[in-house]
């Protein structure tokens, strides 16, 4: 028995390494080379639900290639991240991001084959008049106004919880935030439990794209979310965001029954997961350098906050509020935009993808066959010395001041002590066993609620945390809660938001 059944794994395995074998013998010789994985078959599978996309990055020090190749059975991937080949590929039409739209469409909507039939048609016109929903003027000023209140309401309630957790509280405000700013004061995530169902199908996405939700538990909280859309959308009220009014509309020209619309506007709506782990690290990264917070502090409070009734920022016997010009904040705070930028290039842990819509002869050498994926991992770009410089791997957001900046200073690394965090007058301490042990609170003249907090967190503040591997953000999530005691502080004063004269574009860099 036990001979037969050695036999039948030993059967197993040749036929598995034949297979795998097959379909790379296929391969035509000018197509990138490709790297076979330890366990045939399954073996890529197994490396990106373990590693996620840190994945590509273990199997890119097997090879010096430029372009190289992964695949199971008939499916394949193309990597590069040779700077030189992906500014080509970004100006190749052949290799383009629209097919991933009605790919991700079909995997994540739960919308009928008859929509997914008509979407193709509708999504050209839909992006074009996305693009210029998104464009600076009246409809982005008005997302950017109901973000900056909203933020000062939530940070006004955060005094009042008292503890919370960072990475908590930045889920809550992404999902309020992001939801009032497109879908109006009557958007569907006021109900909590639907943000949790919202959350639980986000857990599952990766696994839908693999077909691997057994239990159907993301598929339930999916059909939840669904439902709340189109009774949502069966009364669209007054106040929703262009973007959303005009993508409706599209896909009601294109012939879609009402209720995939919902299902598409549920989906495609979904930024939360993206912008929570930005949330989250930009504050996490801020908070830990005191210099840094000190320079973004006083930036903010000469470039972006006025007198409501004309005193200046800083005399501090006007009763009047301070007032955040949105417009300044974007245009004229150049090292909280650089602060962002720098969080992006180390955070970052996704790749861009394309898809190859027709035989490509990339650089002149490099077939790339129609009907695969490109993914470009970005951060090898992003650690990148002969590009960032020697100190590459070093947090330093001046690398992305403009040259008529302040010069660049030396920041301290991770430590103790108080600091004050850009955007909201809060303090932190960090560090295990020194909660209540930071002393005076300090003043700070920057922030978005009506009145000021300090925080000190709970346990350990750890230089690089843990981060999930598995997920569909651009940016991964900490594993870990960061605890923080939030309680208000005194000369603080009130707050209000402006929407200011603006209209340019931000100049992101890293992403």
């Amino acid at each position: 028995m036990l001979q037969a059944i050695l036999v039948g794994v030993a059967c197993v395995v040749v036929a598995a390494y034949g297979v795998d074998r097959f379909f790379a013998f296929r391969d035509d010789p000018r197509e990138p080379r490709r790297i076979s994985p330890k366990i045939p078959i399954i073996g890529h599978v197994l490396g990106f639900m373990y590693y996620g996309f840190d994945y590509i990055d273990i199997l890119s020090q097997q090879t010096d290639d430029e372009v190289w190749s992964i695949g199971v059975l008939g499916f394949k991937i193309y990597i590069t991240h040779v700077v030189r080949l992906t500014n080509i590929i970004q100006k190749t039409r052949s290799l383009s991001t629209k097919p991933f739209w009605a790919i991700e469409n079909r995997i994540h909507t739960g919308a009928s084959e008859e929509a997914h039939a008509l979407f193709p048609d509708a999504l050209g016109p839909w992006l074009t008049r996305s693009k210029q929903a998104l464009a600076p003027g009246p409809a982005i000023d008005v997302i950017s106004l109901r973000m900056a209140e909203e933020s000062n309401r939530e940070v006004s309630a955060l005094l009042r919880q008292g503890e919370t957790g960072l990475l908590g509280w930045a889920k809550h405000v992404a999902v309020q935030v992001t939801s009032i700013a497109m879908f109006g004061t009557q958007h569907p995530f006021r109900d909590p439990e639907l943000v949790d169902a919202m959350w639980i199908w986000d857990e599952y996405r990766p696994y839908h794209q693999v077909g691997a939700d057994v239990l159907g538990t993301g598929l339930r909280a999916r059909a939840k979310v669904g439902k709340a859309f189109q009774e949502y959308f069966r009364n669209m009220p007054d106040d929703v965001s262009l973007i959303i009014r005009e993508r409706q509309e599209t896909l009601r020209e294109a012939g879609l029954a009402e209720p995939d619309i919902a299902k598409m506007q549920a989906f495609f709506s979904d930024t939360y997961h993206n912008i929570l782990p930005q949330l989250f690290w930009t504050l996490y990264e801020a908070f830990s350098r005191p210099a840094l917070l000190a320079a973004i502090r006083q930036e903010i409070l000469s470039n972006a906050v006025v007198r409501h009734d004309g005193a200046e920022a800083n005399d501090d016997k006007a009763n009047a509020p301070r007032v955040l010009d949105l417009a300044a904040l974007k245009m004229s705070c150049p090292l909280l935009l650089a602060t962002f930028q720098e969080t992006q290039r180390h955070r970052h842990a996704r790749s861009a993808s394309r898809f190859v819509t027709e035989d490509t002869m990339l650089d002149g050498r490099f077939l790339l066959k129609k009907g695969h994926y490109l993914q470009m991992p970005v951060q090898s770009v992003h650690m990148d010395t002969s590009l960032w410089g020697p100190d590459a791997a070093a947090f330093d957001p001046y690398r992305f001041m403009p040259p008529s900046a302040a010069a660049k200073s030396s920041l301290p690394p991770v430590g103790h002590g108080a600091v004050h965090v850009p955007g909201a007058p809060v303090r932190v301490d960090r560090g295990a066993g020194r909660r209540g042990a930071a002393g005076p609170a300090g003043r700070s003249d920057a922030g978005r609620g009506e009145g000021g907090a300090v925080a000190n967190a709970e346990g350990r503040w750890e230089r690089d945390p843990e981060t999930r591997t598995f997920e569909k953000a651009t940016v991964p999530r900490p594993k870990r809660e960061v605890r923080v005691r939030v309680t208000a502080r005194e000369g603080a004063g009130r707050w209000r938001v402006a929407l200011g004269q603006g209209g340019a574009r931000i100049p992101l860099a890293s992403g």
